[in-house]
């Protein structure tokens, strides 16, 4: 059986779409995104700041843990966990 394009493979949907034979508009949702700014400490962190991340202080929070954050740079280039305090290659600021 061929499904409908942008139909989800999630088995119980499909077997309401196969029963109801009908393509049902699904929702999206909009989630804000969560930035914070970082400086370089280290000369590895200052190095990899100019030559990776483009010089950018923002980076994206993709994940968060009761301790560390896992950051994206904004050109997408570089990615990496940081700790909310003590870090000694890079310094938080929210």
């Amino acid at each position: 059986m061929k499904l409908a394009h942008g139909v989800p493979q999630d088995p119980v949907f499909l077997v309401y779409y196969i029963h109801t034979k009908q393509q049902v508009v699904m929702p999206t949702m909009s989630t804000k995104k969560k930035f914070v700014s970082v400086t370089p400490l280290s000369s590895k962190a200052k190095n990899r700041f100019v030559n990776i991340m483009g010089s950018f202080h923002s980076c994206e929070v993709e994940q968060e843990t009761a301790d560390k954050l896992f950051l994206v740079s904004l050109n997408r280039q570089y990615c990496f966990w940081i700790q909310k305090q003590g870090n000694e290659h890079w310094k938080l600021e929210r």
